[in-house]
């Protein structure tokens, strides 16, 4: 059994030249699992859980906005739709700004709430 710790030829804690763990990294195009933390009438605040079915340890935050919601929609408010707590997955846009980065849920089967963290 040969174990490498990062800086040793590698960045990642191996035994036998296999990941012991490896935090999942967030990308463009990525599925993430997303947990609402606020809820505002044009966008939704964002704390990403897990990516691409990976739990992760790092606090990503996202921002979902009205028009990455759905398309051709009118007189639709995000918050008639999500509340603080629920889950769903969505697919990272953008790397975004300070808010955190840009989801969207414009394909298919995107924007269904699987549960509610807080049983609000």
């Amino acid at each position: 059994m040969t174990y490498q710790f990062p800086g040793q030829e590698t960045f990642l804690f191996t035994k036998n030249g296999v990941p012991v763990y490896q935090e999942p990294i967030l990308k463009i195009g990525e599925r993430v699992t997303c947990l609402v933390i606020k809820s505002t009438p044009p966008q939704l605040h964002l704390q990403i859980t897990h990516i691409d079915n990976k739990k992760t340890s790092v606090n990503y935050k996202a921002i979902l906005r009205l028009q990455d919601y759905r398309m051709n929609v009118e007189n639709v408010h995000l918050d008639d739709h999500f509340r603080r707590g629920d889950v769903f997955d969505a697919i990272v846009i953008s790397y975004g700004d300070s808010y955190g980065c840009y989801a969207s849920t414009i394909s298919e089967g995107l924007d269904i709430v699987k549960e509610n963290k807080f049983n609000l």
